[in-house]
């Protein structure tokens, strides 16, 4: 049986469990990355604008949660890569 995480803020020591245990990893770097995009585009465009329209609250919210998430995919992919981790492919779907 394969075992899969997204382990979104994974570690090195992490990475390399799960590669010496078979654990894959399904990183959703596209997910994060579009999400990302999408919040920080919207916030810069409204930026200091009253902000009372939910959509626009939430995005603020969770920006705080998807750009650390992108950061860690965008400066870590590699080294966990090389850890010999196994990466397979994963579908999420997007919500904004």
């Amino acid at each position: 049986m394969l075992y899969a995480l997204h382990a979104t803020f994974m570690t090195l020591d992490h990475a390399k469990q799960m590669a010496e245990k078979g654990i894959a990893w399904t990183p959703t770097i596209m997910t994060y990355t579009l999400l990302y995009d999408i919040c920080k585009e919207n916030l810069e465009k409204n930026a200091g604008a009253p902000v009372n329209d939910p959509i626009m609250q939430k995005e603020m919210k969770d920006y705080q949660y998807f750009e650390p998430a992108y950061k860690a995919y965008r400066d870590h992919f590699k080294e966990f890569y090389d850890t010999g981790v196994i990466v397979i492919a994963g579908t999420d779907m997007v919500m904004y």
